[in-house]
């Protein structure tokens, strides 16, 4: 694991909060003050009992999608005697392989340490084009079908339970969701942190991508973005849906995402919640252990 410090932590926390200022500024969003966010953040003692990092194995898989091997992370309870535990399949943002954008990390959210205490097996994508992939990487061009192999490979595990398996997106994560779940994946569950439903007009203005940085302008002609864009298909929402959004977020600003996906799910009364966190930032800074309780709770109350 890396050995950054917990000063590490809150200088990392403050720059991605800055991160999100334009983008909020160029959709007419109003972010929290900065001044507020040490609040919001792990003290140095809660962060230094979770960056122990005890209590769980974290592991660096290889698997095969599509005739190419794809990398993942599993990270799960560090059991004497490994025994069958519902499984969460995570779904990254960003887009490329450095963690600054959002590649798996054994260390991410330290280790999915909440959810694995809360006796959960997580298992990450690093997607195709990543992680020595000899492909180059397309934003939603196969992720689904690397999702879906993810879990074709985690329902053979000894450590999971076949009949519990949920699925957590973040950013461009969340729109993959839809589209695992659109390909005919099975899961009990969806969570998504700012995830763009309509790859089209819930493209925050000036933001480059929907879901990442520095990918190609997503213009209103183009006919894939509007293809992928779960709004376009509500019906095909198989699994109940927790959506969680940040009110300052411009990236992927609530009204045209999370907020209308959840009208077209209301109409079709499908199962949903959103919440919409005022002035809150992209990743939910000022909210992440409510987000991280909202989801376990999630995840609960649709577990057989």
């Amino acid at each position: 694991m890396p050995s950054s410090g917990y000063a590490d932590y809150r200088s990392l926390m403050h720059q991605r909060y800055r991160e999100d200022v334009a983008p909020a500024a160029r959709a007419g969003l109003v972010l929290r003050p900065e001044a507020e966010l040490d609040a919001a953040l792990l003290t140095e003692a809660e962060w230094r009992r979770r960056h122990a990092y005890e209590g769980f194995v974290c592991e660096r898989i290889l698997y095969r999608s599509d005739g190419l091997d794809v990398e993942g992370y599993i990270w799960r309870p560090d059991d004497a005697t490994p025994r069958r535990r519902p499984a969460i399949l995570f779904n990254r943002g960003g887009l490329g392989p450095s963690p600054r954008t959002g590649a798996l990390t054994p260390d991410l959210q330290l280790g999915f340490l909440r959810f694995v205490q809360a006796g959960y097996v997580v298992l990450g994508t690093q997607y195709r084009g990543n992680g020595g992939s000899p492909v180059p990487e397309q934003p939603y061009d196969g992720d689904e079908r690397d999702v879906r192999n993810l879990a074709r490979l985690a329902r053979g595990l000894d450590v999971v339970d076949p009949d519990n398996l949920f699925m957590m997106g973040i950013s461009r994560g969340g729109a993959v969701a839809m589209l695992a779940l659109r390909s005919g994946l099975w899961v009990n569950a969806v969570a998504t942190v700012s995830a763009p439903f309509d790859l089209v007009a819930g493209v925050g203005s000036g933001y480059r991508n929907p879901a990442t940085r520095g990918a190609p302008d997503v213009r209103p002609a183009d006919p894939a973005s509007v293809a992928r864009s779960a709004v376009q298909w509500p019906e095909a929402i198989s699994a109940p849906l927790l959506m969680l959004q940040g009110g300052g977020d411009g990236r992927t600003p609530a009204g045209p995402n999370a907020l209308a996906m959840a009208q077209r799910l209301q109409a079709l009364a499908k199962p949903f919640e959103v919440v919409v966190y005022d002035g809150d930032t992209h990743l939910l800074l000022f909210n992440a252990e409510d987000r991280d309780d909202r989801i376990l709770a999630w995840f609960a109350r649709h577990r057989r």
